[in-house]
């Protein structure tokens, strides 16, 4: 899937043997997040930009931008190809653990209860002048 693409940064790891990339899952499986192991709920990842997803140190905004968590400094595009659909609702989750959305469910909360999260701030207009 994706030639073995990372589908953050488009490396193509090249061994001995071929080429190499990792599938991550993006809602975790087991305990606590439960997540299926199915394509849906699956990235194609460097080693790199998996173990940054799996800490959540990187998301995929609401138009498919992959950007750091610290500072929503933007990564780059996700790239996607039609052959593999993406879970709007996982991806969605995995913000949520990141505190860049709210979950799809109740569950999270009792899942990561000692997790800090924050909402992002929202400005509607110019601030006033006071």
């Amino acid at each position: 899937m994706h030639a073995d693409r990372c589908q953050v940064c488009g490396i193509q790891l090249a061994t001995r043997f071929g080429t190499y990339s990792e599938g991550a899952h993006i809602r975790g499986l087991g305990r606590p997040h439960d997540g299926p192991d199915e394509p849906a709920n699956l990235l194609v990842l460097c080693p790199n930009h998996h173990v940054q997803f799996d800490a959540l140190a990187i998301y995929v905004d609401t138009a498919d931008v992959v950007r750091y968590t610290a500072d929503d400094g933007r990564i780059g595009d996700l790239r996607r190809i039609p052959e593999h659909p993406i879970s709007w609702a996982h991806l969605r989750y995995h913000r949520a653990l990141c505190g860049r959305d709210t979950p799809g469910d109740e569950q999270l909360s009792k899942q990561m209860p000692n997790q800090r999260r924050t909402a992002p701030l929202i400005l509607s207009g110019p601030p006033s002048q006071n």
